[in-house]
């Protein structure tokens, strides 16, 4: 399988170890408590100094040991780095976990001080932990829509 090359990518490997470890505090809930108790919303933070793939390989890693190993996780990234963290991703979770890159509409019109292309939307990566066990919580059809 192919993987990404980039400067210093082997200390990036060993960087993961020296990553210290924070407790998760919950801070709010969104949607429904009692049936989300056991999902997590996890808001990340950045390493001073570090290149950009250096920086997210250690994430990944540790973040990919949180999972449930029926788990997913989901990651927001815009044109700029997205097509780099999804080849980083196939090499951390497995290209066969690899669910969707579901594309999230974030404005509804034009920016007319676009330079070139005004950008309209940003990718959901989405990974599971493990392909095999994982499947999506499907939302109720509202009724509205079954009546159509």
């Amino acid at each position: 399988m192919p993987t990404l090359d980039w400067l210093n990518r082997a200390n990036a490997f060993t960087l993961s170890a020296r990553v210290p470890y924070r407790l998760l505090d919950p801070v709010s809930v969104h949607g429904d408590a009692a049936g989300q108790a056991n999902n997590l919303l996890i808001q990340g933070d950045n390493l001073e100094h570090a290149q950009w793939l250096c920086m997210m390989l250690p994430r990944l890693q540790l973040l990919r040991e949180l999972l449930r190993e029926d788990g997913s996780i989901w990651v927001t990234i815009d044109d700029n780095e997205g097509h780099y963290l999804k080849v980083l991703m196939d090499e951390v979770f497995g290209r066969g976990n690899f669910v969707a890159n579901v594309v999230w509409q974030k404005v509804f019109s034009p920016k007319n001080t676009a330079r070139h292309f005004s950008e309209d939307h940003d990718h959901v990566l989405v990974f599971a932990k493990n392909g095999n066990l994982w499947t999506p919580n499907d939302m109720p059809r509202p009724e509205k829509l079954n009546a159509s």
